[in-house]
């Protein structure tokens, strides 16, 4: 199971973060072949009533005989073993940047931070290709998400905005800069996340991410990453770089609902 935060606490420790992304890795393999079955039997995705429940185990056994036989065969993703690799490497790892962000409070700092638009700035930040980032998201879940809140911040903002700290006083060694994004959460209106990246310049590719922390419950971990550091990660390292510029997800549902403010004052004119 994965771990759940006590009840002082606001956000899982490095240590918990990680473990319960090993475990959603894996339970992912179990939902995946359930949902499966479920698209192929449409008796297996009804409701059951007690009569038919007693067959329920026959029959879910004579469907996965069947899908065995003649259906498509799950198999491991091209870059299995460089996300086993860096899960070897990473469950274990400390996160130093959630400690700094921490102790010198710097959701409320705003003098050190410089805002900019991400869409023509940063230069130096890495330059990733899809490959690169499903393996620092350790799968593909993360970065469909990514897409929606990317979508969400320009529909708030009009533009990508990143703040940027280059002169951090003496926070950080040499050649490291920081990068702060606010991310709206998708589950409560009124809750905005921070997003801390820090960039190693003596680095190159993948490597240059030498840090990542987000106020989120799940965002001190190091294996892999949650879903608002990926938006920004997926943005400013590959989605700005394609011809294509990527447009938000269901945009066509803004000129569709109506406004009641707007409705409102269309009628008072009559």
């Amino acid at each position: 199971m994965p771990k759940t935060k006590s009840r002082h606490e606001r956000q899982l420790s490095t240590q918990d973060g990680n473990d319960s992304r090993k475990v959603t890795i894996c339970r992912w393999v179990v939902e995946a072949v359930n949902g499966h079955i479920k698209t192929q039997f449409r008796q297996l995705r009804n409701q059951y009533s007690n009569v038919a429940a007693r067959k329920l185990k026959e029959e879910f056994r004579i469907a996965c005989a069947l899908l065995n036989a003649f259906g498509a065969r799950f198999t491991d993703h091209v870059l299995v073993n460089q996300m086993v690799n860096e899960i070897n490497l990473k469950q274990y790892a400390p996160n130093p940047l959630s400690e700094t962000v921490i102790q010198n409070n710097l959701n409320l700092r705003r003098v050190q931070f410089q805002t900019i638009d991400a869409a023509i700035g940063l230069e130096d930040f890495p330059v990733l290709t899809k490959d690169d980032i499903i393996i620092k998201a350790l799968g593909t879940y993360q970065i469909a998400q990514a897409r929606s809140y990317y979508g969400e911040h320009i529909k708030r903002n009009g533009v990508y905005e990143i703040q940027v700290c280059r002169d951090d006083g003496g926070l950080f060694l040499e050649n490291l800069w920081l990068l702060r994004a606010k991310i709206d959460s998708r589950h409560a209106g009124n809750r905005t996340y921070f997003v801390y990246i820090l960039i190693n310049n003596g680095m190159q590719g993948r490597d240059k991410l030498e840090g990542h922390y987000c106020s989120c419950i799940v965002g001190k971990r190091t294996l892999g990453c949650c879903s608002h550091i990926m938006s920004v990660i997926w943005f400013l390292g590959w989605a700005r770089h394609q011809n294509v510029f990527p447009l938000p997800p269901a945009l066509f549902l803004d000129t569709i609902i109506v406004r009641h403010d707007v409705e409102n004052e269309a009628n008072d004119e009559f």
